[in-house]
């Protein structure tokens, strides 16, 4: 891609979501071979920390996406339904 005037400067991603089989399995996997830190961990969902404040968000992959209730110390309130289908975040 050619940098002119008119592109955005990219300089990080705070966080990226993937939809995976087994969130479980899926955190050791990227905890092994990246060494990411885990923030939560269960099968709802998978946070790891990427180093510069960024994130690696696991959702499992369904067709009937469900909130997530964050336990107090990793983040505050309900994480949105993340499908793999359709508005990632609810309806704007």
């Amino acid at each position: 891609m050619t940098d002119t005037p008119s592109s955005p400067t990219v300089t990080g991603i705070v966080e990226a979501a993937l939809h995976v089989g087994d969130v479980v399995r899926s955190m050791d996997f990227y905890q092994g071979l990246f060494g990411f830190e885990a923030e939560l961990r269960n099968e709802a969902i998978g946070v790891l920390r990427i180093p510069g404040g960024q994130g690696l968000i696991l959702f499992p992959r369904t067709n009937s996406p469900q909130p997530v209730v964050a336990p107090a110390l990793a983040v505050e309130g309900t994480i949105p339904a993340h499908g793999a289908s359709g508005p990632e975040h609810g309806p704007a």
